[in-house]
């Protein structure tokens, strides 16, 4: 129908999207495990500005898609890991990306049955 948006589809949609991110900035964020001075402060600048950029997508998805409270969960952990950047721990902010990832890998999972049960996928 047009005009007609599936929740289920923006949650896939936006899972990909943010799946991507988080892979793309934890492997930034364990490059950086190896960086020192300005090259390490520079890593820390960009992880940040990633971090925040993926937020927006998150809390879109959380807006927009069907599975808020698991959008929500992402955010949480999102923030948790931009909270270790910002405190200087940037190695540390892998195991709530991580988190992270497991729980959209999951939203993913679920918008894709749902999109199958009508017959959209």
């Amino acid at each position: 129908m047009p005009g007609k948006r599936s929740p289920a589809l923006i949650d896939l949609c936006q899972g990909e999207k943010i799946k991507s991110g988080l892979i793309w900035i934890t492997h930034t964020v364990e490059m950086t495990r190896h960086m020192e001075g300005p090259e390490q402060s520079g890593a820390v600048h960009l992880i940040t500005a990633l971090l925040l950029l993926l937020l927006q997508e998150v809390q879109l998805a959380g807006r927009l898609g069907q599975d808020g409270g698991a959008w929500a969960e992402v955010e949480s952990f999102v923030e948790k890991a931009l909270v270790m950047v910002r405190s200087g721990v940037v190695g540390e902010a892998s195991y709530h990306l991580t988190r992270a990832l497991s729980i959209v890998t999951k939203v993913d999972g679920r918008a894709m049955q749902t999109l199958r049960d009508e017959g959209l996928l």
